[in-house]
């Protein structure tokens, strides 16, 4: 949030995607974004296995790290 200059209130899917295309960013790192961040938003009100929230913590992760690479 804070290398993408992005305020706590315009945090979206579509504000990140914006600037990581503005930053030239692999579109596998922003389709990756988008798949992790639909996981993590049917977390929100669907129940999630152990292995399906493992996963989904593997990604986020994996995720952030290549972020804070390209960034």
């Amino acid at each position: 949030m804070i290398k993408l200059n992005l305020s706590l209130s315009s945090l979206s899917i579509k504000a990140i995607t914006v600037e990581l295309e503005t930053r030239k960013a692999d579109t596998n790192l922003i389709l990756n974004l988008s798949n992790v961040w639909k996981k993590i938003e049917m977390a929100q009100y669907a129940p999630i296995t152990a292995q399906n929230l493992e996963d989904t913590i593997r990604d986020t992760q994996k995720l952030i790290d290549e972020l804070d690479a390209k960034i």
